[in-house]
């Protein structure tokens, strides 16, 4: 089956119908505002995309686009380079929709019945989605590990669906002619799992000792304690990072979100097509999040202020998202304004992010003392080497999840992992929840990595206050307005920096917590 011109733009037309229209049910279910996700309406009027024929004409398409590309020598540009690159994004976007497809209805009952979940503690009823924060809000070690018992008993509960999940996902990698899942997750998109797993191995072992010395005295300060038998709920309160709660109270996030965008010459309250969500509802997700509806004209940036740091880096974050889509040229194709390496738009949503990490801002924006400000520079620092070292974790155990014969297996390696690289105990119930599709931990670590050179370049260009600089945010916007154009590889080569390197991370890393 060969794809005419007119059915290859008819579809890209209907893929972006298809997001928009999830993405806005997604924000009006996580926002509080909508108990149900209907999955299956969006698919009856839209599934046609991820039929199987259409999946195999368009991959048709795309051999037959990088067969052309072989012909050349050396570094293709214009349109052959072109319809190549965007038929691989728009060939891994179908691909995983197919799967999603074969999976909804068990998403969208899995989805639903979290949103209306609650859990009895204490005799006082939580709503599931909201537990994590109270145990987060809890000093009492006692009383978070009930929370905690009782938030592991009800993902337990539905572990059974998410094993059928699971099977029925790698049933469908095998139809597809793939030897696993973890084969068409890396061939899709053209990523070498295995080699990013080894280089994820030795920056685990390089750190091992920078990790184990920084968190040791810091969790003996929050806790009384020491790591012996940390659980997952001592985590959450450790993140929490209560200490330093009167210099991010949750009424001056949004503000300092402004003050933040206004120092690199972005005016948010002009910036019609992104709507900033901040009203509590009680089924309101906890976490902030970003939902692009219409690419560039309508992004949603939502929040649930609660008050703490997490609220500023989550909401930082999410912006760097919202600002990546809104700035997009709204004439790019439509597989740059919505697909294309979601390793870039982690990146620039952790440049904002991690302004935590720096000293300058929190004294400047945040009205921190120098003193308290170097502190939590070092805290925050700690958090990144242990989230990178985390999702490596979660890397190396997704890699062997997906492709065994049998996931049961892999129940206790997860902990085992986790354990490893981070020295807490994770509940092994977790160990079909704490993974996204098609290698999702893949993209943050590479985001990371790039994320750190990027900061490495702005620094050099703009000094250590570049937050403050208009130029600095004249260069981020450049950038943004490719949209998901360029891979994380090529804006590396941006930057003036030859591919992914972990050097700058683990150097930025070291000086932090020296």
């Amino acid at each position: 089956m060969v794809m005419s011109r007119l059915d290859l733009e008819h579809l890209r037309s209907e893929v972006e119908a298809y997001q928009s229209e999830l993405n806005k049910e997604y924000y009006l279910n996580f926002s509080g505002q909508k108990p149900d996700f209907d999955l299956s309406g969006i698919y009856r009027r839209h599934g046609a995309i991820f039929a199987r024929p259409q999946l195999e004409a368009v991959r048709e398409e795309l051999e037959k686009a990088e067969r052309q590309l072989d012909t050349y020598e050396g570094e293709v540009f214009g349109p052959a380079g072109d319809e190549a690159k965007r038929l691989r994004f728009l060939y891994q976007f179908l691909l995983e929709g197919h799967l999603a497809e074969r999976v909804k209805e068990l998403d969208e009952r899995l989805t639903g019945e979290e949103a209306r979940a609650a859990v009895r503690v204490d005799g006082e009823e939580i709503p599931f989605r909201q537990v994590t924060v109270r145990m987060g809000n809890t000093p009492g070690r006692e009383q978070r590990a009930r929370l905690e018992e009782a938030r592991v008993e009800e993902i337990e509960r539905h572990n059974p669906e998410r094993l059928e999940r699971w099977r029925t996902l790698h049933a469908a990698a095998r139809d597809l002619g793939y030897a696993d899942y973890a084969t068409l997750c890396a061939e899709s998109r053209g990523l070498d799992l295995v080699h990013l797993g080894e280089q994820l191995e030795r920056f685990l072992e390089e750190t091992d000792d920078l990790y184990h010395q920084s968190l040791a005295p810091v969790w003996r300060s929050v806790h009384g304690r020491g790591l012996a038998g940390a659980e997952q709920h001592d985590l959450t309160r450790l993140w929490r990072a209560a200490q330093f709660d009167a210099y991010f109270p949750a009424e001056r996030v949004v503000g300092a979100l402004h003050r933040t965008l206004a120092g690199l010459g972005i005016t948010l309250a002009d910036q019609r097509n992104i709507i900033v969500d901040t009203e509590a509802r009680p089924t309101k997700a906890p976490r902030a999040f970003c939902a692009p509806v219409r690419v560039p004209e309508e992004i949603y940036l939502n929040i649930l202020p609660k008050g703490g740091p997490d609220d500023y880096e989550a909401i930082l974050h999410e912006a760097g998202h919202a600002e990546h889509f809104g700035l997009t040229d709204p004439h790019r194709p439509m597989e740059y304004r919505w697909l294309g390496d979601y390793s870039v738009t982690e990146a620039y949503a952790m440049a904002l992010e991690h302004l935590v990490l720096e000293e300058e801002w929190l004294t400047g924006v945040i009205g921190m003392p120098a003193e308290e400000a170097r502190a939590f520079h070092r805290f925050a620092e700690l958090k990144r080497l242990f989230l990178v070292r985390r999702y490596a974790a979660k890397l190396l155990y997704e890699l062997g999840l997906h492709r065994s014969a049998d996931p049961a297996l892999h129940r206790e390696r997860y902990s085992a992992h986790l354990l490893r690289a981070t020295l807490i105990h994770y509940p092994s119930a977790q160990y079909l929840t704490d993974l996204d599709d098609a290698f999702y931990a893949a993209n943050y670590l590479r985001a990371w990595i790039l994320e750190a050179q990027l900061k490495e370049e702005i620094r050099r260009r703009f000094g250590r206050r570049w937050f403050a600089e208009k130029a600095a945010g004249d260069f981020l916007r450049e950038l943004w307005h490719y949209g998901g154009q360029l891979t994380a590889e090529e804006v590396a080569a941006e930057i003036r920096q030859a591919g992914l390197d972990l050097n700058p991370l683990v150097a930025q890393l070291k000086a932090g917590l020296a």
